[in-house]
């Protein structure tokens, strides 16, 4: 595995990266609103892509919010989410992938990444694929029926798809990620495509505090604890 914390200011100063995700506004006011109140630079936007969006969305999407992000001295963290790649009432959007049926979709995404990160020499991303596939609600988790042997063979296919449409490897760091509480037995790691293809491992925490009738404030230790 890699880092691309070499690529990030904070880096001089600890390994430790400090990210946010703003909401689904998509504007950076909310973010430099924070950045005053912490009184310190953040270093990673988290922002979030359905795959079944419009094509036009897309292109503004990446173009235009992605660009917005880099400009603001930030690395953007693009989770991908395959939505609308099932192919049937029956199939999967892991399985869809493996079975070569959405692989124009799939090189579509990858040249529209490839041009923009072409476009200037400090757009960097760190890409976020299927995420939290150890939990139940999502159509490529293991809730859904979706093996080990499955979800890496998705990925590794996923990762020589980008790489074959000529994505620059050295621009893109792939983070894998599972959510801390799942819902399921399984052991995530099985899930785990392999070093070669994963540059960061994520785990994904949340403290919904008093928000929901089933929730209450939680310290970072909790949020970070299996269960």
């Amino acid at each position: 595995m890699r880092t691309m914390t070499k690529r990030v200011g904070q880096s001089d100063r600890s390994e430790v990266l400090l990210g946010v995700f703003p909401g689904e506004s998509e504007r950076l006011r909310t973010i430099r609103a924070f950045q005053a109140w912490l009184n310190r630079p953040l270093e990673v936007v988290t922002t979030f892509i359905k795959t079944d969006v419009p094509a036009s969305y897309r292109r503004e999407f990446v173009t235009r919010y992605l660009s917005a992000i880099v400009d603001a001295g930030l690395v953007p963290l693009l989770t991908w989410e395959p939505f609308g790649f099932e192919t049937s009432s029956s199939a999967s959007p892991v399985r869809s992938i493996n079975e070569g049926r959405v692989d124009d979709e799939i090189h579509q995404w990858a040249e529209l990444l490839r041009r923009w990160l072409s476009g200037s020499s400090d757009r960097t991303v760190i890409f976020r694929p299927a995420h939290e596939m150890n939990g139940t609600w999502y159509p490529w988790s293991a809730g859904h029926g979706t093996t080990p042997e499955e979800y890496t063979r998705m990925w590794r296919r996923l990762f020589e798809a980008f790489s074959d449409a000529g994505v620059p490897r050295e621009r893109v760091d792939w983070m894998w990620c599972i959510n801390v509480t799942a819902g399921t037995r399984v052991d995530p790691f099985e899930y785990f495509p392999g070093e070669p293809y994963v540059d960061w491992i994520g785990v994904d925490g949340y403290n919904f505090g008093d928000s929901q009738s089933w929730s209450s404030w939680q310290s970072p230790e909790q949020c970070s604890s299996r269960r």
